[in-house]
């Protein structure tokens, strides 16, 4: 089946496609296009979704010929020749301020209905869908391209009877398969640095976890209720 640059590309969006001759290495360079970037690979005959990788479904292991020894070169130039033509090496990972009615917006609520924290997806979707932000509280993203990867909130409440603490750092996730990349810190760096341009001088973080803030930068404050009667740990920053 041949497969060319804007024929299925125009139905199925966010996709990828290398094609090319039976064992001629495209598991190989899918495989390592995926771990590098945190990418599912898929074959062609599974069924369609957003998936950002698909390979023919003819290609078998082959021990005897590889990707590279199909266009003469080495696994590592054809695999910075590939991530050239789709333009992955120039997709950093930006934060965006997320408003009102936007297509970012409309993003985020997809993201949420798909991703994998499922205590808190019924809360944050609710909260998106109604907007349920005044004032200075607003949601970030993580984005690699035009792909949402994590989200933080900073919020005027959260799950604790504390009106008189705020802002809060909440509803922080990243993707799974974007983890150790450091984006949680750039989410956290990002609507602190939002915070004080408000003028807020101190933020605050509410986990169960030991050791997990601190290397952002957060202290331990005391111990909080949340409203299931449950007890968390505080944590604040100095901005």
């Amino acid at each position: 089946m041949k497969l060319q640059d804007n024929v299925l590309k125009a139905y199925l969006k966010n996709v990828l496609f290398i094609s090319g001759t039976p064992c001629g290495g495209k598991t190989t360079i899918s495989r390592k296009l995926a771990e590098k970037y945190g990418l599912p690979v898929y074959d062609i005959d599974q069924e369609f979704g957003r998936h950002r990788f698909l390979s023919s479904p003819d290609v078998q292991p082959c021990m005897n010929k590889s990707f590279a020894d199909f266009f003469g070169r080495s696994v590592e130039d054809t695999l910075r020749r590939v991530e050239q033509h789709f333009g992955l090496a120039a997709r950093p990972i930006t934060i965006h301020k997320v408003n009102k009615d936007t297509e970012l917006s409309r993003s985020l609520i997809e993201f949420v209905e798909n991703f994998s924290w499922e205590e808190v997806k019924e809360h944050i979707l609710q909260s998106l869908r109604s907007w349920a932000f005044s004032d200075w509280e607003t949601p970030f993203v993580a984005m690699s391209g035009n792909r949402i990867v994590g989200m933080i909130s900073l919020l005027k409440t959260d799950y604790y009877p504390l009106p008189e603490i705020y802002p809060w750092v909440t509803t922080l996730f990243v993707t799974e398969v974007y983890r150790g990349r450091r984006i949680s810190q750039r989410l956290i760096d990002y609507a602190n640095a939002y915070a004080k341009e408000l003028g807020f001088e101190r933020t605050y973080i509410p986990s169960e976890h030991v050791g997990l803030y601190e290397k952002y930068g957060y202290r331990y404050l005391k111990d909080i209720v949340n409203y299931g009667g449950g007890t968390d740990r505080l944590y604040v920053k100095e901005l």
